[in-house]
């Protein structure tokens, strides 16, 4: 189960590799210029080592569609080994910064149209399971459905609790199990909106199916690479017991 933590120490990682990423771009070119030649030649430990840094921001540039001239981007790279420059550090920085606020826009443009795809989605997705039989739905709009009801008192804000999950997209995709590494201790307030409100709802050895839209799960944030932005989930969740 994720937490708010995990979800701020995952933003710092992806901020400080966007921060490395122009010295990676620098390397690629090298390589990129000689890979016909190098591919076929990889004889020592430094051959390996140079071509698959070269290989890995390769598709680092490759995924981020950004287009390159190898050329020039090579005649950088050695004349910085050479100590020389064509431009000024000042004049480098500026278009540095005009090029990273093109990336900003262009990801942000993207992020967006991809989050309003993935909301229009899963409206209809919660529209359907609205209709069926059984479906509940939270003051705050989970929509849930009891599959074995539990016995005893629902866990409060602070709780711990011991629980089973299985979490899903709406295609039914699976991106996290518990059930393939063991139960996971969870502590009511610390999960994502929609699941603290789910949490209170559960009775101790029920089972239930949560429905989640973005507003309650990770809004528009591109979630560790796995959660798409705008992205409905669902959480199937079995309530082992509290913790004490």
């Amino acid at each position: 189960m994720k937490t708010k933590k995990k979800e701020m120490k995952l933003a710092r990682i992806k901020d400080f590799k966007r921060k490395a990423f122009w010295g990676g771009l620098v390397i690629l070119s090298l390589f990129s210029c000689n890979a016909p030649e190098e591919k076929k030649s990889l004889h020592t430990k430094l051959d390996s080592l140079s071509y698959v840094i070269g290989y890995d921001y390769g598709e680092g540039v490759k995924a981020r569609e950004i287009e390159v001239n190898a050329k020039k981007v090579y005649q950088g790279f050695v004349d910085a080994l050479q100590g020389k420059s064509m431009i000024d550090d000042s004049a480098k920085q500026r278009f540095i910064r005009r090029f990273n606020d093109e990336l900003k826009r262009r990801d942000e443009k993207t992020k967006a149209e991809e989050a309003e795809k993935n909301r229009e989605a899963g409206r209809k997705f919660l529209q359907e399971i609205a209709r069926q039989k059984g479906i509940k739905k939270t003051a705050h709009g989970v929509y849930y459905e009891v599959v074995k009801e539990g016995k005893g008192a629902s866990p409060k804000p602070g709780d711990s609790i011991l629980i089973h999950y299985q979490a899903s997209f709406i295609d039914g995709k699976v991106f996290d199990d518990s059930y393939a590494w063991g139960p996971a201790h969870v502590k009511v307030g610390e999960a994502i909106e929609g699941l603290n409100e789910a949490f209170q709802i559960m009775k101790p050895q029920g089972r239930y199916i949560f429905y989640i839209p973005p507003e309650l799960a990770y809004g528009n944030y591109n979630f560790a690479n796995v959660v798409p932005p705008g992205s409905t989930l669902t959480y199937k969740v079995e309530f082992l017991r509290k913790i004490k």
